[in-house]
């Protein structure tokens, strides 16, 4: 043993008789003898050398320290790991800690009537309280257990502001009012939901206003809801045959059409509005029988003539036999009376 080296074992026994020896290089001369490691191994007492570390090894998997050198040089570079250490001095990570149990990335989108769980895997569920947004006022976003967005009308006066409208109609419109104690002193509402100075037939009906039920008061078929005002009591009636007025597709007042049969002298457009079942072609007015209304119909085989209800033809008539004639022959082609 040389002398440096006898002078350093001095040093050490001196240090670990329990006197606190400095390392002049920074060093513990007694090393970390009986040191727990971060990994639960001991560490063996390590001896500094002229400026560099002796690196004992971890027992039980501790990183060694720098290689001691004999002359104070630079440390060796690392001792091997007793049970899989890592070696060069550094200690070893796990290369997947953090990568595991990374949140996953998710975006859920408003209005689309679904939601999505960012914590729960980022899979979309149907959320009816997630509506889409709808300009219109006077609508509301919906959203069906299907998950399929639409919209529905607003209650009626739910307020609104726009195309001059202060409350909604119950159809999605925004309107002035929808009665005429909406409107201003002298005005009423009329059926487009607007505030007009014309007066209604009726309280808040007939007129501007929109049809009236039965009973109420009306000037024209228009002002009621059945579209039958009667023309003598000016009421709204149920019945457009009772009205006292052609309406309707009456071919004069309360008859024709679908109402009962006209009398003689009535108005018609066809047999089937006159009692009699003639419709007189050219006064259109109901006559007694189809043998003088101008156009052929019943058994006739020329206006008004031939057949067993109507008198004989006249020559040149159409006729299908001799007893449609006057002149008793019926021939030619097409058959005519000679």
């Amino acid at each position: 043993m040389n002398g440096r080296a006898l002078l350093w074992v001095c040093l050490l026994v001196v240090g670990c008789s329990g006197k606190s020896t400095s390392d002049p290089l920074g060093g513990n001369g007694c090393g970390a003898a009986g040191a727990s490691s971060e990994m639960g191994g001991t560490t063996t007492g390590g001896v500094a050398t002229g400026g560099g570390v002796t690196g004992g090894f971890a027992v039980g998997g501790g990183a060694t320290g720098g290689g001691a050198t004999d002359d104070g040089g630079a440390a060796d570079g690392g001792g091997a790991a007793d049970g899989g250490g890592v070696t060069g001095g550094a200690a070893g990570a796990s290369s997947d800690a953090g990568a595991a149990g990374e949140p996953m990335s998710c975006s859920d989108v408003s209005g689309d009537c679904h939601s999505i769980d960012c914590d729960g895997g980022g899979s979309p569920v149907v959320d009816q309280s997630d509506v889409p947004k709808v300009d219109n006022p006077c609508m509301a976003g919906t959203c069906n257990k299907a998950g399929k967005p639409g919209s529905e009308p607003r209650d009626a006066r739910t307020p609104c502001q726009i195309d001059g409208g202060q409350m909604c109609d119950g159809a999605g419109k925004c309107v002035a009012c929808l009665l005429s104690a909406d409107c201003g002193p002298g005005k009423t509402c009329s059926k487009e939901h607007a505030c007009s100075a014309a007066p209604c037939t009726d309280l808040d009906c007939g007129g501007v206003c929109p049809a009236c039920e039965d009973g109420k008061h009306c000037l024209s078929d228009a002002d009621c809801a059945s579209y039958a005002c009667d023309s003598e009591t000016k009421t709204c009636i149920a019945d457009h045959c009772k009205d006292h007025h052609q309406s309707g597709d009456e071919s004069d007042a309360d008859c024709g059409g679908n109402c009962m049969k006209c009398q003689q002298g009535q108005g018609c457009t066809s047999n089937f509005d006159c009692t009699s079942n003639s419709c007189d072609g050219i006064s259109n007015t109901c006559v007694s029988n189809q043998c003088i209304d101008h156009h052929v119909d019943g058994d006739e085989t020329d206006i008004d003539c031939g057949g067993i209800t109507c008198g004989q033809c006249l020559g040149g008539k159409k006729c299908k036999n001799n007893f449609d004639c006057l002149t008793g022959f019926c021939g030619g082609i097409p058959k005519t009376c000679q």
